[in-house]
């Protein structure tokens, strides 16, 4: 997964300056999403992965839950990614009802953002 570290510098200052531009105007804009916030984000994130040649795969079956995406590089599942919708508590000591038992899940995956 390692590329060299000029599309490293360039996807940090590129990728990440576009993500946070393109977040703020779908936050902003009020627009309803069919799937809720997360569904939205979810091709946030792929546009930020896209230069770590990785594959993003929708809500991956796991022995612990299904997460939002899960990250697999060359074909193998290697980590995976939980979106949450902008401005809600991501402390897991603060998670209540479907989050606190998605939680209990979750903690137990590798590689888990």
């Amino acid at each position: 997964m390692a590329f060299p570290d000029s599309n490293f510098d360039k996807w940090k200052q590129e990728g990440l300056l576009q993500y946070i531009q393109d977040f703020r105007k779908i936050y902003k804009s009020g627009r309803s999403v069919v799937g809720g916030t997360e569904a939205q984000l979810q091709r946030l994130v792929a546009q930020l992965f896209e230069p770590l040649d990785v594959e993003l795969r929708a809500e991956v079956r796991s022995d612990f839950g299904r997460p939002d995406l899960g990250v697999l590089v060359s074909g193998i599942l290697v980590g995976f990614i939980e979106l949450k919708a902008p401005g809600k508590d991501i402390s897991p000591k603060n998670f209540k009802g479907h989050d606190a038992e998605q939680w209990e899940g979750f903690k137990n995956l590798p590689n888990l953002i």
